[in-house]
């Protein structure tokens, strides 16, 4: 329930703390004394918009706070989603908002978004305005109602849950097609690109080994004459570099015996005539070995001129860069190849899952099918004692494709007189019709919610006399087991509160000032007699509302 309320500088509010009470209370006062404010400061607690207009004049913020006790404890699956503290005895919910355009709120002390307000809501208080009255022509609010009333959430969180997993793997499976298409469109011409890499056989470093082979054949005749030439310089018999060698050793061998030193050049001598004589052999062995091959050099040129031609085509610098585009369009092919396989895997997961969401839904179906069957008989049972005897409702569920909420959609039809056949509530009940209506909803379901407080704006538009004390009587008997808070300007109604809290405002010569208060039981004769009478306070009218309240 709402405990207690704070509200600073909104509106004509300067200062208003109030401890509201349990079971059935009423909210009366004069037209424009500022009963809406109430309840736009009540819309800040549950997440609803606000701007720098609901700001007192000449302040620079205004803050409003509800205390909330008696709740669900499942409310705190809300508050860990959001990493809010839990507190099971209270649930502190408070707004603030600046001139700056700042809007800032928090629940138990703790920063949270309007998401959470919003979901704590459904925990916390159900706030029915006028204006909610238009949801009796929502296909989804009709819906809502039968599987409140079944009391059977499982079988809808099953269905949501199947339907999700449906919704899922479709998408995916919709954007591998997508991906298929796009990419198999262009699969002739990845396949000649690759075809064209693979059929050079390229081979990593292969250019440069190409072009060194290249260099030594073009010149293969200087090559083989220089060789020849640096052989022969080393292998003359009459003046060759060996025999030069030759010949000082022997020279230092005529000295040797007595000159030592010789010794250690003879040695040295040696060991260069063993390298020369090795590198004379090898010239003359590739001076004999190489040979001018022009059809080597030609097979070589058209080689490089291949890959030449492919690094420029494809932009690379080297056959190794080559060699990783060939293989990057292989996995491509290999790809388009494979997503057709993926395809034929996810529709076979899709139909599999359409057809968990068709018996899922099926379930659901004759699930609300009984709902509704109980719903139109309490409901007929209720308008009847709201004045309605010749009534007729009921609430046709139709088939419709699966969709987020099942495969049905709801339609409440509606007639108040024998003789008019029932057609869609909204396009022929009156406001009066629809208030009593939406009271006897409410009142069927709100036990269904484990919800602890509901505050009830008007909904007593367009009724009077009997019917309103009827409509007070089941308010009364829903505060039996929540917190009712009523607005309303009919005595009948105001009679039946345990508690009665008036608005009204005050003026000075600065501005309009609203206040609220609960009333002494002295104080709600005197306005219940207002309410009936208007304000000539005649001992007869204070009679008739002494009278109204004993009964």
């Amino acid at each position: 329930m709402l405990a207690s309320l704070h509200i600073a500088n909104y509106v004509l509010i300067d200062n208003l703390d109030i401890e509201l009470a349990p079971n059935f209370s009423v909210i009366t006062g004069e037209t424009g004394a500022g009963k809406s404010i109430l309840l736009g400061a009540l819309g800040l607690l549950i997440g609803q918009r606000a701007d720098t207009s609901a700001i007192a004049p000449g302040k620079d913020r205004c803050v409003v706070e509800g205390r909330f006790t008696g709740f669900d404890p499942e409310i705190e699956t809300v508050l860990d989603r959001y990493d809010l503290d839990f507190d099971a005895e209270e649930c502190v919910i408070r707004r603030e908002i600046s001139t700056k355009g700042k809007s800032r709120a928090f629940v138990n002390d703790s920063p949270a978004p309007l998401t959470a307000l919003r979901e704590l809501s459904d925990f916390l208080i159900d706030i029915h305005s006028q204006h909610k009255n238009l949801l009796l022509g929502d296909s989804y609010f009709q819906l809502n109602v039968l599987d409140i009333y079944s009391g059977k959430p499982e079988l809808s969180d099953a269905y949501r849950t199947a339907y999700r997993a449906y919704m899922t793997k479709k998408k995916q499976l919709e954007e591998l097609r997508a991906a298929v298409a796009a990419a198999d469109s262009e699969r002739d011409y990845l396949q000649f690109r690759y075809e064209q890499l693979e059929n050079a056989h390229l081979l990593s470093g292969e250019e440069t080994q190409l072009q060194e082979e290249q260099q030594r054949l073009t010149h293969a005749l200087d090559i083989k004459r220089e060789l020849s030439r640096s052989y022969a310089l080393m292998s003359d018999d009459e003046q060759g570099l060996l025999l030069g060698l030759h010949r000082a050793d022997d020279a230092l061998a005529a000295i040797e015996k007595y000159y030592p030193d010789a010794s250690a050049y003879r040695q040295r001598l040696q060991e260069m005539r063993i390298e020369m004589s090795d590198i004379a052999s090898d010239l003359g062995r590739r001076a004999d070995d190489l040979s001018y091959e022009p059809e080597r050099l030609a097979e070589i040129t058209e080689r490089l001129d291949l890959i030449h031609s492919l690094l420029h085509r494809y932009g690379a610098d080297t056959t190794q860069a080559l060699i990783a585009i060939r293989d990057e369009l292989g996995e491509r092919l290999a790809s388009i190849t494979a997503g057709a396989d993926d395809i034929a895997r996810l529709e076979g997961d899709v139909r599999a899952l359409h057809q968990d969401v068709l018996a899922r839904a099926a379930e659901l179906t004759a699930e609300r099918l009984r709902s509704a069957e109980a719903v139109e008989e309490a409901l007929s049972r209720t308008l009847s004692l709201l004045g309605m005897p010749q009534v007729r409702f009921s609430a046709a569920v139709l088939p419709a494709e699966p969709g987020t909420h099942g495969a049905d959609k709801v339609e409440f039809l509606f007639s108040a007189n024998k003789q008019i056949p029932p057609e869609p509530v909204a396009q022929i009940a009156s406001g009066g019709e629809i208030a009593r209506l939406m009271l006897a909803l409410k009142a069927l379901i709100a036990d269904r919610l484990s919800l602890p407080a509901i505050v009830f704006d008007e909904i007593d538009s367009g009724v009077s006399g009997d019917i309103a004390d009827r409509m007070g009587r089941i308010m009364e008997q829903m505060g039996c087991g929540m917190q009712v808070i009523a607005i309303t300007h009919l005595p009948q109604i105001a009679a039946r509160g345990a508690h009665h809290y008036f608005v009204y405002k005050e003026e000075t010569d600065e501005r309009t000032h609203t206040f609220i208060r609960e009333l002494s039981p002295s104080e709600r004769v005197e306005e219940i007699a207002r309410m009936q009478s208007g304000n000539n306070l005649t001992a007869v009218a204070l009679a008739a509302a002494q009278q109204l309240l004993e009964k």
